[in-house]
């Protein structure tokens, strides 16, 4: 399996010490994920999300830009970018920078969000969300792979097109889904190279979850080209060998990579509230839990 873990929103020089700190403890893949606009309550105080108003959160592409000219060899992931709320041919040309400055190093988590009122911000209706979502997966793959781009859908049009440079991953960086309803396991499965769970997943609805995504391969053709599939957790403690029993859950769900949340403020231990916390906490994870499942 190979290890992700989720960045908290630090500042430049103490997330460039957090990222190294990783990369030297060989951590596979660093997370960045995306909400660009969070809803206030409504006059009553009910909320229009479930997350605070003022939660901090890094644009994820610059975020990862960031990192990469930070380290050398961890990998670069959105977990998740909202793919429906962007232009798709600006993402193909920002994803392919990325991966082109770092060396081939990024991994495009994509999902078709559920805040609608970050949509209405966005200037996109919310109810399209989903058909956006497939043409924009079309169009990242044919400005990634072809020099002669054309494409002609309900939302996005190409007329000969061509986006250098290219990324350095061939045929292109791996696109993962998220979400869990039937129509996001069947877009992994016919249009991206795997899944990723959030961390509301239990080793059971992953594992049915991991075989719907692959029926949906099956069908299209594609199930050579569907290999990765990302289970995820937040630490329930401030012991890492607490987490030793979900992974292998997982791992024996079919599991190739898992997901670590040890975000601040996100109902962690005290001990985990701080970066050198997390990085201690994260050490030992790495040295005491971590070895069954490497590799």
């Amino acid at each position: 399996m190979r290890l992700s873990v989720h960045l908290p929103p630090l500042r430049g020089p103490a997330l460039r010490e957090y990222v190294r700190a990783l990369e030297g403890l060989g951590v596979d893949f660093v997370l960045a994920t995306d909400h660009v606009a969070m809803p206030q309550p409504r006059p009553d105080g009910t909320p229009r999300s479930i997350y605070p108003p003022t939660l901090r959160m890094l644009e994820p592409l610059a975020t990862l830009a960031f990192v990469a000219g930070c380290t050398e060899r961890i990998g670069l992931e959105t977990g998740i970018l909202i793919l429906p709320q962007r232009q798709p041919a600006l993402v193909a040309k920002t994803v392919a920078t990325l991966d082109f400055l770092s060396g081939g190093r990024v991994r495009l988590g994509i999902g078709v969000g559920w805040q609608e009122p970050e949509f209405e911000a966005m200037g996109v209706p919310f109810r399209e969300r989903g058909a956006r979502m497939d043409e924009a997966i079309e169009v990242l793959k044919l400005l990634w792979t072809s020099d002669h781009a054309t494409f002609r859908g309900r939302f996005y049009t190409l007329d000969d097109m061509v986006a250098e440079p290219k990324p350095v991953q061939r045929p292109h960086p791996p696109l993962v889904c998220g979400g869990a309803s039937p129509a996001a396991l069947r877009r992994a499965g016919r249009l991206a190279n795997g899944w990723i769970a959030n961390a509301q997943q239990t080793p059971e609805s992953f594992r049915a979850n991991r075989e719907r995504v692959l029926d949906a391969a099956r069908q299209a053709g594609r199930e050579a080209e569907v290999t990765i599939f990302e289970a995820a957790a937040g630490p329930p403690s401030d012991r890492p060998a607490d987490l030793a029993e979900r992974i292998r859950a997982f791992r024996d769900a079919g599991a190739t990579d898992f997901a670590l949340w040890p975000a601040m403020g996100m109902g962690a231990a005290p001990s985990l509230r701080t970066p050198e916390g997390q990085i201690e906490y994260l050490r030992r994870f790495v040295e005491e839990v971590w070895p069954e499942f490497a590799g």
